[in-house]
């Protein structure tokens, strides 16, 4: 009676892990939503409204936002999938009014890390010359004083 519980809810719970699960980052904006903004008409409390607060600002002006958005889909354990990717700056005008809207495409660029070491300037001794260096540097075990440097 049990096995008759058990096994379908066992394959039921296996079913719904493997159902993809979508993820928002940052300020994903809609192409209905910026259908609704008027270049030359829409002011930005009105784009705040209409598409929220931008992901980021111009630092000193703040004349342009910038909006950064991504949707992925991760299924179970897999990694992530990315299904849609947005980047767009609104500029706006000395009165607060929405100058021009450009939009960057999709294609984002993945930066991975250099494998290769940072130069450091001056010596490098080899693995016996460091040893050679080294060797009156430390603790004498048992003296309890330590050695000059």
């Amino acid at each position: 009676m049990l096995r008759d519980f058990f096994a379908p809810l066992f394959i039921l719970l296996l079913l719904t892990t493997c159902t993809p699960t979508q993820h928002i980052r940052g300020n994903f904006v809609e192409d209905e939503q910026l259908k609704k903004l008027k270049v030359g008409e829409s002011t930005a409390q009105q784009v705040r409204e209409i598409i929220g607060p931008p992901s980021s600002q111009e630092l000193f002006v703040g004349k342009d936002w910038y909006y950064m958005g991504e949707k992925t889909e991760t299924v179970a354990f897999l990694k992530p999938k990315t299904i849609k990717r947005h980047f767009y700056i609104l500029e706006f005008d000395d009165k607060g009014v929405l100058a021009s809207l450009k939009k960057f495409d999709e294609k984002g660029i993945e930066i991975s890390p250099d494998g290769s070491k940072t130069p450091t300037h001056g010596r490098d001794p080899s693995l016996l010359a460091e040893f050679i260096n080294n060797i009156g540097r430390y603790e004498d075990p048992g003296s309890g004083r330590r050695r000059k440097s």
